[in-house]
């Protein structure tokens, strides 16, 4: 009887074992970066085991792993489990009748991560506004169980002196901006960014980014904001690292702007992107976006705007475009924080415009049939309708192809329409 299952033999990879000093084996391979491989012993070929630390997965070509040397006879067996699968979860803080309720579902989240995160690994974030020493406590004490802190804030806050002096020198960065104040590491105006990044957590999720659209403030806990958790996209998750890296060397570049995708089809817009016009719609990555729709029977666009300037003005006047064309388009925006021209043309181009004033989201969602062929796609992150978010800042945008999501989006949006203080 078998203590364990045999393991499958892999036809590839070839495992390669040399004594490695006196006291130890270097077992050897050559890996996919992404894969997972379990690695198996066997004292007689009879009863398997895994491998202390199994599964490993690399993340160079060339994977190794040392064990110690107990003088007796053992086997050594290697399995490709292949790419870790890619899950995605949504969380959404919505305001509660009167909007002076709490909602801490967002920052409960980050803590659960941050519990969750291994000692030895380094999680990393970039925020703007920070005054909540909730979070601030919850980002010490990670770094006091082992897990590096590694942080970019935007903000002067109480808080953040909290954070500065509760993690290592150097570990809080806050990019200089006008007059002394923390301000863009590559645009000339802000770091709005609200992006965490986690290697590795405790229930074995790998590579997991974290982005949402909430600052880490008291008015936030009020209004309404959504989270996007995406657990072992590594193609994602290096490109938020390599932007993270950047916003961290401190280097000023007003056309930073550049995009990844991943073999998913998750897409990811770093900005600034200075030579782009909001006005005419040239190089504004949201108007190039809604050029390519494919208006058919069902297309529909919504969309959850938190600030919307009249700098951006293409965007409602493609809009009203593809209603004309057949398209169901409705919009929700914060009124004060909406631009007169903007209302205009949305409500004079039959648009229908809810304002809600709690709404902090900003995402749009896309319902169209390229090639009669169903898409429903979610974007997300920082970035706002602004000029100030296409030319200046430092924002992130992030497009999600995912049936659950974008249902859960439209159901979060439906709910701000019915809200109380919708009007």
């Amino acid at each position: 009887m078998l203590a364990a299952p045999v393991p499958q033999i892999s036809a590839r990879p070839h495992l390669s074992i040399e004594p490695a000093g006196a006291q130890e084996w270097r077992l050897g391979w050559e890996a996919t970066p992404g894969h997972r491989y379990e690695l198996w012993h066997s004292p007689d070929l009879g009863a398997w085991e895994p491998v202390e630390g199994s599964p490993f997965r690399p993340a160079t070509a060339v994977a190794e792993v040392l064990l110690p040397s107990t003088g007796n006879r053992s086997f050594y067996r290697l399995v490709d489990l292949g790419a870790a699968p890619i899950t995605r979860e949504v969380f959404f803080s919505n305001p509660g009748p009167t909007g002076n309720e709490i909602d801490l579902t967002l920052e409960d989240k980050i803590i659960e991560l941050l519990e969750a995160a291994e000692p030895g690994s380094t999680v990393r974030g970039a925020l703007y506004t920070w005054s909540r020493t909730r979070m601030s406590n919850a980002f010490i004490a990670a770094h006091q169980r082992g897990v590096e802190i590694r942080l970019i804030v935007g903000s002067d806050f109480q808080a953040v002196d909290l954070l500065i002096a509760g993690l290592p020198p150097g570990n809080v960065l806050k990019c200089p901006g006008p007059l002394g104040l923390a301000g863009g590491c590559h645009g000339d105006r802000i770091n709005h960014n609200k992006f965490f990044l986690f290697p590795l957590l405790a229930d074995g999720s790998e590579e997991v980014v974290v982005q949402s659209s909430a600052n880490f403030t008291n008015p936030q806990i009020r209004n309404n904001n959504n989270m996007v958790v995406i657990r072992g996209d590594g193609q994602l998750y290096q490109a938020y690292l390599k932007y993270w890296q950047d916003l961290s060397r401190q280097f000023t570049d007003l056309n930073y702007y550049r995009t990844v995708s991943t073999d998913d089809g998750t897409k990811v817009y770093f900005f600034p992107r200075n030579e782009a016009s909001g006005t005419t719609g040239a190089g504004d990555p949201i108007v190039e976006l809604l050029d390519g729709f494919a208006v058919g029977p069902g297309s529909s666009i919504r969309i959850a705007m938190a600030f919307w300037s009249n700098a951006r003005t293409e965007i409602a006047r493609r809009l009203v475009s593809l209603r004309a064309a057949g398209c169901d388009v409705a919009v929700i925006v914060n009124p004060s924080n909406t631009g007169g021209d903007i209302f205009n043309i949305l409500e004079n181009g039959g648009i229908p415009v809810t304002r809600f004033a709690p709404v902090h989201s900003k995402y749009l969602l896309l319902n169209d049939l390229p090639n009669r062929q169903r898409r429903r796609l979610v974007y997300t992150g920082s970035h706002n309708y602004t000029g100030p978010a296409l030319r200046q800042n430092d924002e992130t945008l992030l497009r999600i192809v995912d049936e659950v999501l974008y249902e859960a989006f439209l159901e979060d949006w439906q709910r701000m329409r019915e809200h109380p203080l919708a009007n």
